[in-house]
């Protein structure tokens, strides 16, 4: 069974489970987000928080927080399950998988970062469009799990239509906005409206991904808004199809992500 704890909700494990356990003791960190409290505030899911659970010994904390990157939301006492014995399966799985080799690897290591956490490929949906709340979600683990980075901005930002109906995904957007990565006009500026449920285009994908890897660089009002960051990624070797209004598959992102570590 997976650990449980209050007024959270368990995301994964921030590597995969060997397929037979050790003889000795290995550590796994556990990943949440935080579920009790407002939502689209920035306190509901806005960060996520971890601790180690041993293979053979309980693990327990006094205290702990979840950090949203503007708020710190204390956590009462708890204490994990353990894992031991016999595992019968990986926790990120490829099998029966009709996808390319890249692209297997590619969501292998977007599983274990926590990218996504379908622990399955069979079920991760990589041919299917994907909303702007979840790219917020999957930009916004990348950039401060796999980049190591911080938010550059302090403050909550009440979009119209953002609420605690889109869950932890309310949390995620706070979050992408303080990173200045969604939500935001050319100038850094947050817009009314962050359009949480409309699906992705290579144009917003583009910018984004931008944002993550060249800051406000190719930011620019107009028409041709994007125009600067497709061309930026296509110069970077990280996408080739630059159609703009072309609509973004998970599938997709997760290589251009993939993609963009093996160029460093």
């Amino acid at each position: 069974a997976n650990p449980t704890r209050s007024c959270h909700r368990f995301a994964g494990w921030s590597q995969a489970l060997p397929a037979t356990m050790p003889d000795g003791d290995i550590t796994l960190t556990a990943q949440w987000a935080y579920t009790c409290g407002g939502g689209g505030g920035g306190g509901g899911g806005g960060g996520s928080s971890s601790s180690s659970s041993s293979s053979s010994s309980s693990s327990s904390s006094s205290s702990s927080s979840s950090n949203t990157g503007n708020s710190i939301v204390p956590v009462s006492n708890f204490v994990e399950s353990v894992y031991s014995g016999e595992v019968t399966s990986p926790l990120c799985s490829v099998e029966g998988s009709q996808f390319s080799d890249e692209q297997n690897q590619a969501y292998l290591w977007a599983c274990g970062k926590d990218i996504t956490t379908i622990r399955e490929i069979s079920g991760a949906r990589l041919d299917q469009p994907l909303t702007r709340a979840e790219l917020a979600k999957m930009m916004s683990v990348y950039v401060t799990k796999v980049l190591g980075k911080q938010p550059v901005v302090t403050g909550t930002v009440h979009y119209a239509d953002v609420d605690e109906k889109l869950g932890d995904l309310a949390g995620y957007i706070q979050l992408a906005y303080q990173l200045q990565l969604m939500g935001i006009k050319y100038d850094g500026t947050p817009l009314a409206h962050f359009e949480p449920n409309k699906l992705v285009t290579r144009a917003e994908f583009a910018t984004v991904f931008s944002r993550v890897l060249y800051g406000s660089k190719y930011n620019q009002d107009g028409e041709d808004w994007a125009k600067g960051h497709l061309e930026a990624l296509k110069n970077a070797g990280i996408l080739k199809d630059t159609t703009p209004m072309m609509q973004e598959i998970r599938g997709r992102v997760l290589l251009m992500l993939h993609r963009s570590t093996a160029k460093k």
